[in-house]
């Protein structure tokens, strides 16, 4: 419902009554991308001079369209611009990964199609590798490896996946990868992947995708030999981001200066540069994880899979013997060490808890919280001080690292959490019964954003401020988009609004709902 409705693009208000555009942040496939504004307003009651709410920041991708039978400067027709923007919002809304990016909403109107996505302060990861590379100069590199496996495993994660969903995005590198925020700084350690214009979902009737789309540097030998991608090409991509993070530089232009066709012979051939100074200095387990990924024949490249599980990713500083959940190692995706189960043991019953109260709410209780939890930033989840590890849990709960929690699996996990547990429950709870009120959408999973929805719920910051009130108000103004639907109608809590406006009533019934959880949770 929500991928197939509340995403679907706003066609009666446009973009501009919503937003301001700051300033241009980069260019996607097919579209300009620049940093955006909510609109002030005033708080509620406010009277002139009364100083407006705070806007939010977000990033917003623009596609231009030009006249119905004529072309905009990049070549693209009006049709085949909007089929681009189609299938890139459709990617999106199903894209629900703690390292993809966000899309919040769309608008679609005349002359130009918006997609607005979560911000990622920190910027492209090709900026972050070239100041490395530059200050490593003289002895050549760009990370040190335990910095680089940290970027990689985030990586490999997003990628498993969309390749679950056998999606191939088909242009994975350096720079569509963005921090989420500042380097130094805790979000900075987070990133996310970027720019589906070239994704493509496969399927019975197209197992490969045709055409030669991506970026000349990473893009795999079997696109140049015209046979089409499917999600291997994703892999040899991220064997070149591999090389790049650990070595500063392209694996297959050696002097800058080829010309297209001398780097494209050498991807065919498999010839990457293995004589740089950075590359002498990686560690053997480095060289053979590159080397698997850089594999021209794709039945002998390692498959995602294979990937998560080679030695250089799983090597750790930790020495001392862990408990596993499941037989493949759980490593937190934002340190190069394993995650201290023990640790989050410790939390289970907390968990339990607030889990159990989140699967007694009402169902329009528990869209509200999904769409809150779709248009607000992840950066919430790490940096927001919530008095549970959500992140870390998600990780260490998701056993086979595809990106969300099997009923099965994540029954399985809480109960073996609870077993390592030191602390006696005073309270029983059927964790298999929980577990299937949790999987809000009846797919089978309890996705990332279902996820994020509980961990909010509990936070007492989640109506503290207009936006992202104002977004969610705006999703679940739908089909009509008249601005009256009320949050009375909607989510059938208030019946009496006590002459408040929609907005209005939305923050306070979500100030309730805070309420509700925070007592229930603590009981």
């Amino acid at each position: 419902m929500l991928q197939a409705e509340v995403f679907s693009a706003h066609l009666k208000t446009s973009f501009t009554n919503h937003y301001n555009i700051l300033r241009q942040v980069g260019e996607g496939t097919y579209g300009l991308v620049f940093e955006a504004e909510t609109i002030k307003i005033l708080p509620p009651g406010g009277v002139a001079g009364s100083q407006p709410s705070n806007g939010r920041r977000v990033a917003v991708k623009c596609f231009k369209i030009a006249e119905a039978n004529s072309r905009d400067p990049s070549g693209m027709s009006a049709k085949a611009m909007r089929e681009s923007f189609e299938k890139e919002r459709a990617i999106l809304a199903r894209s629900e990964h703690p390292h993809i990016v966000k899309m919040y909403e769309c608008f679609e109107e005349r002359h130009s199609l918006w997609v607005v996505l979560e911000l990622c302060r920190g910027g492209e990861l090709y900026e972050y590798i070239a100041a490395a590379a530059q200050q490593r100069r003289a002895e050549g590199g760009a990370f040190e490896e335990t910095e680089a496996r940290t970027y990689f495993r985030q990586m490999l994660y997003a990628v498993a996946f969309l390749h679950k969903a056998r999606i191939v995005h088909r242009d994975i590198k350096t720079e569509n990868f963005l921090l989420l925020g500042n380097p130094g700084t805790p979000e900075g350690s987070v990133i996310k992947l970027c720019d589906f214009g070239t994704a493509v979902q496969l399927s019975p009737q197209m197992p490969r995708a045709m055409g030669r789309i991506g970026t000349l540097s990473y893009t795999a030998p079997e696109i140049y030999a015209r046979r089409g991608a499917d999600t291997c090409a994703d892999i040899w991509s991220l064997g070149v981001v591999l090389y790049v993070l650990l070595v500063g530089a392209s694996p297959f232009r050696i002097t800058g200066t080829e010309t297209r066709a001398e780097t494209s012979q050498r991807i065919l051939a498999g010839n990457y540069d293995k004589l740089r100074t950075g590359w002498q200095k990686c560690s053997e387990k480095a060289k053979d994880f590159v080397s698997k990924l850089l594999v021209v024949e794709e039945a002998k490249r390692l498959d995602i899979r294979k990937a998560l599980q080679h030695v250089w990713l799983v090597h750790s500083a930790v020495s001392t013997p862990v408990v596993l959940l499941d037989e493949q190692r759980n490593f937190s995706p934002l340190l190069d060490k394993e995650l201290s189960l023990q640790h989050l043991a410790t939390c289970v019953q907390p968990l339990l808890q607030l889990l159990t109260s989140f699967a007694r709410l009402d169902p329009l209780q528990h869209l509200f919280l999904v769409v809150y939890a779709q248009v607000s930033p992840d950066i919430d989840l790490i940096s927001s001080g919530l008095r549970l590890p959500w992140y870390d849990l998600f990780f260490a709960l998701d056993m086979d690292s595809d990106g969300r929690l099997g009923l099965e699996e994540l029954a399985t996990g809480l109960q073996k959490l609870l077993e390592m547990s030191s602390k006696p429950t005073s309270y029983e709870i059927d964790i298999a019964e929980t577990v299937q009120r949790l999987d809000l959408d009846e797919n089978g999973y309890v996705d990332w954003v279902e996820w994020a929805a509980m961990a909010l719920a509990s936070s007492p910051t989640l109506a503290s401020e207009p936006e992202p009130l104002r977004t969610v108000f705006r999703m679940l103004d739908r089909p009509s988009g008249d601005g009256i639907i009320t949050a009375v109608d909607l989510l059938a809590v208030l019946n009496d609004s006590g002459g408040l406006t929609p907005a209005q009533a939305l923050q306070e019934e979500a100030k309730t709902l805070v309420q509700k959880w925070s007592s229930k949770g603590s009981q």
